[in-house]
């Protein structure tokens, strides 16, 4: 089994990560010289979009998992706080990469981009919340972590106690 890292972090840490590059993103492309409304318009639509989406498949997932998470098998390891944070900002600096190519080549590309990070970091962020209801039973949910840094998706979720 792999490490388990605690689920609330990751989630924060992409989220609050994300929606950052996202807004970046559309800054970056008014900087450039794109049009505000040619920036906003798809920035503001893909973030919806995205949100609606993630809100309809990634967080209804978790919530229903999370209610039903077996508890963490006695061996199970858990990631150290702060390789969680390292692992997810390799994970956001690959958007961070893009953002910047999308600003160099094309700027127009890069609002649009940033919604559809917006949109999916707004609803980690919201799930994070979910997640953290947990505690007053005691409990913190922990997922068990991908196969590379860039892993993400429907990977196992336990119940932990506290520590």
């Amino acid at each position: 089994m792999r490490p388990l890292a605690r689920l609330e972090t990751e989630l924060l840490t992409t989220g609050f990560g994300g929606a950052f590059i996202g807004v970046e993103a559309l800054l970056g492309a008014l900087a450039r010289g794109v049009d505000p409304a040619q920036a906003f318009l798809p920035f503001s639509a893909l973030a919806v979009i995205f949100a609606l989406i993630q809100r309809s498949t990634g967080l209804r997932w978790i919530a229903a998992t999370a209610k039903d998470a077996p508890p963490m098998p006695a061996d199970a390891q858990l990631e150290d706080k702060n390789r969680t944070y390292l692992r997810v900002a390799l994970g956001l600096a690959v958007w961070l990469l893009l953002v910047g190519v999308a600003l160099l080549l094309s700027p127009g590309i890069a609002a649009p981009m940033g919604g559809l990070l917006f949109g999916v970091s707004a609803i980690d962020i919201r799930s994070a919340t979910t997640v953290a209801q947990y505690k007053d039973e005691g409990v913190e949910i922990r997922r068990e972590i991908g196969p590379s840094f860039i892993a993400s998706g429907r990977r196992p979720l336990f119940k932990a106690p506290i520590t």
